[in-house]
């Protein structure tokens, strides 16, 4: 996750476990939820001002879709590991 910031941006991670269905196929994710906490935190420290639920909905909507994803002045990388 980045935030671009008065001061510059704020770069994140967080993670993202993924459900798989029958033929191992993605079906859900579900961001870490302590990671969207502290990620949460950051950007209102640096003045970027999201909601928990529209931070977890870009994020799982990056990784569902495996594409980079942003709102206003927050963007979603997906990386692959």
């Amino acid at each position: 996750m980045t935030a671009q910031a008065g001061e510059g941006p704020v770069q994140t991670l967080v993670r993202v476990k993924e459900i798989l269905g029958e033929t191992e196929r993605v079906i859900s994710v579900k961001a870490e939820c302590e990671d969207l906490q502290t990620t949460l935190l950051r950007f209102e420290q640096a003045g970027v001002t999201v909601s928990f639920a529209v931070l977890k909905g870009l994020v799982e909507q990056a990784v569902l879709r495996q594409e980079n994803c942003a709102l206003r002045s927050i963007r979603a990388e997906c990386e692959s590991v």
